[in-house]
């Protein structure tokens, strides 16, 4: 276990070192699983100083949880070679609830990272991470939160540091189990820490 979450926060950190480049409209990011494009954002604070962060949504982490992998722990996901678009939200893991919290857009292919990064940051610059993992009683929510209330591009450009919420899987597909080798359990709880 603390190997695979060694793993996880690994590639955490290579966003944070790794350099970007493009336009203001698209920044591309090199992972280890492959490059990814995103998005520069603006926010206004302090009675109007404008800042900008780099936004990268729906970033996958791992495989999919449907099929094979159901009641598995977390998979590595394979790595990709084009660039993966990454300017919206990923979907939410499947739920049943039905509340602000519960996110419409919902796959088994839920595991996925949204990621801001201060748009002045270069690659020599020691980066301090935030990782955030919503809450929900683990039976429902998602790293998007409801009315978009986990958007940490502010937090980011304020403070100066790389924030990132991740999805995991909740409710029976993240932590229903048979007390057998069938079904170990607490999936979800795996998730964090791939």
């Amino acid at each position: 276990m603390y190997t695979r979450m060694m793993e996880f926060y690994r590639l955490f950190l290579l966003f944070a070192v790794f350099p970007t480049r493009g336009t203001a409209a698209s920044k591309i990011l090199h992972t280890t699983l492959g490059p990814i494009s995103g998005k520069t954002v603006s926010k206004t604070i302090d009675g109007g100083k404008v800042i900008q962060t780099d936004v990268y949504l729906g970033v996958p982490y791992a495989a999919s949880t449907a099929g094979l992998n159901r009641f598995r722990s977390t998979q590595p996901r394979k790595p990709w070679t084009t660039t993966l678009s990454c300017s919206n939200y990923g979907p939410g893991c499947p739920q049943g609830d039905h509340n602000p919290d519960v996110p419409k857009n919902q796959s088994e292919d839920c595991l996925n990272l949204n990621i801001w990064k201060p748009t002045k940051v270069t690659n020599k610059q020691a980066m301090a991470i935030g990782i955030f993992f919503h809450g929900g009683a683990f039976k429902e929510g998602s790293n998007r939160g409801p009315f978009d209330l986990y958007d940490g591009a502010y937090f980011s450009a304020r403070s100066g540091i790389i924030v990132i919420a991740a999805n995991y899987r909740v409710g029976a597909l993240g932590f229903l189990t048979s007390n057998d080798a069938g079904s170990e359990g607490n999936y979800g709880i795996q998730d964090h820490g791939i």
